[in-house]
């Protein structure tokens, strides 16, 4: 099978979130909407700010819903808005950073050995050996 088409770009997400998700009380739609801040996210030091409707159209939700999982994240202090304010003086589309919930995936790291991406090596249809890829310089694709 060939791998995916992937000259549209992507967004790279920690393993941890992935992995310890749970443990910060996230579920599905929170990594939804991480997902796409990291995506509008442009350099380390920005703040992405795409609109509360973008969001919700790339999400299928009504904008009610990302008001609700924005505020949520907040109140558990892993995410941080930040009001902007456009070239004429009125509302631009919010600003957010996640460097609540970096501090608290740094935390669950270093609390766990990195796991990597286990790749199952197989010969003759039996487990011959696992590789262990950290970098992604090294993913397969």
């Amino acid at each position: 099978m060939a791998a995916p088409e992937r000259s549209g770009g992507f967004a790279m997400l920690p393993n941890v979130l992935l992995d310890h998700s749970h443990e910060l009380g996230l579920d599905s739609g929170d990594i939804h909407l991480i997902a796409l801040l990291e995506r509008h996210r442009f350099a380390d030091e920005d703040a992405p700010f795409p609109s509360v409707s973008t969001l919700a159209d790339r999400m299928g939700v009504h904008r009610s819903t990302v008001q609700r999982r924005i505020k949520r994240l907040e109140q558990r202090n892993l995410l941080v808005r930040e009001r902007r304010v456009s070239k004429a003086g009125g509302q631009a589309s919010n600003g957010y950073r996640l460097t609540g919930l970096d501090a608290a995936l740094a935390a669950l790291g270093a609390a766990r050995p990195p796991r990597g991406n286990v790749v199952s090596l197989r010969r003759g249809g039996r487990r011959f050996a696992d590789e262990r890829r950290t970098d992604p310089a090294d993913a397969p694709w």
